[in-house]
């Protein structure tokens, strides 16, 4: 994850927005998550796969994705 974000990071210039989503933040590796690495981060109990997918049309303009069916199964609910 780390040489991932760095080569990301290198390339974008300073366009370095990056969105990812854990079950846990206690899953993820402390240097990923520390202050100047990530600096914001949001968290989000109640969201459901329909509340992602909310958030990815308003602020991404995504109706669908290819990748939605995979979302459903990460979110562990077979919502629409």
């Amino acid at each position: 994850m780390l040489n991932f974000m760095d080569i990301v990071f290198s390339y974008c210039a300073e366009e370095r927005v990056m969105v990812f989503t854990a079950s846990s933040k206690n899953t993820l590796d402390p240097t990923v998550i520390r202050p100047g690495r990530l600096d914001v981060q949001i968290h989000f109990p109640f969201c459901d796969f329909t509340a992602f997918k909310t958030l990815a049309s308003n602020y991404l303009g995504l109706k669908y994705h290819k990748l939605y069916q995979q979302g459903k199964k990460v979110f562990g609910r077979g919502q629409s």
